[in-house]
């Protein structure tokens, strides 16, 4: 699919849109259910943040988001319970009752929702298991300078900060040659 808004975006963002094809249809919520929503549209990207503002606000390195259209993001239940906050240079959705982060985007100009995949309806048959479907697993790593330790294997590809801003690096963080 095409994404129209593309020549708005961040460079790392227009790189990753260029590249991806893949759309969403997802239904989520936060840990208590009180907010509830839908995801739709074009995945913008879908990779593992090390950056500090998305690993200080979910408590965990990397982070893994897939952002969306702003449009493609909309709260089917709880929006009363939604507080929106502005830190530092990031905005964050998140439910008041359990503090689960629904979104998440820079505060200016953002022109998508950066969503967390933990927190889609994925359920096993027997109630269990959340595994990813393999259309929503990560497709690399971005601001990988920043992370707390190498990531070995994967096989993703690791930009040190994104895609056309910095080069990339090996798992070790060291850098390839371009």
């Amino acid at each position: 699919s095409s994404l129209e808004h593309s020549s708005a975006l961040h460079p790392f963002h227009q790189q990753i849109a260029s590249s991806m094809t893949d759309t969403i249809d997802r239904e989520g919520r936060c840990l208590c259910g009180a907010v509830k929503f839908q995801v739709q549209g074009d995945v913008m990207f879908n990779g593992f943040c090390h950056c500090k503002a998305c690993t200080r606000a979910r408590g965990v390195s990397p982070v893994h988001i897939i952002a969306v259209p702003t449009a493609g993001l909309t709260i089917t239940a709880g929006e009363d319970k939604l507080k929106v906050a502005d830190i530092g240079k990031m905005t964050h959705a998140f439910c008041q009752e359990c503090g689960c982060l629904i979104y998440q985007c820079p505060k200016a100009g953002a022109t998508f929702r950066a969503v967390f995949p933990t927190t889609f309806q994925i359920d096993a048959p027997d109630g269990k298991a959340c595994t990813l479907p393999a259309e929503l697993l990560p497709k690399c790593h971005f601001n990988y300078e920043n992370r707390q330790w190498d990531v070995i294997g994967d096989g993703l590809p690791k930009y040190k900060d994104f895609p056309g801003v910095g080069g990339m690096l090996g798992d070790d963080g060291t850098p390839l040659a371009a």
